[in-house]
């Protein structure tokens, strides 16, 4: 399930945003995931990043490794 609290800690996590950047929306478009941030300045400044679907599966599923790892 694709969330905006996953969407976020992915961009920090994978792609090395900063901590205070936010992702306020999302659209699927194929094979792809269109975000867009929110990067709490007081001029606003509207930033994306297309990121593949498949890129953003591979790092859910290796989150889920780890937390199952940690059980065993």
């Amino acid at each position: 399930m694709i969330t905006l609290e996953l969407l976020t800690e992915f961009t920090h996590e994978d792609l090395r945003y900063k901590s205070d950047i936010k992702v306020v929306s999302y659209e699927i478009i194929r094979d792809w995931i269109q975000l867009q941030f929110d990067d709490n300045v007081p001029t606003p400044h509207i930033m994306g990043e297309l990121v593949s679907v498949d890129r953003f599966y591979n790092w859910i599923n290796k989150k889920r490794d780890e937390k199952i790892n940690q059980i065993i």
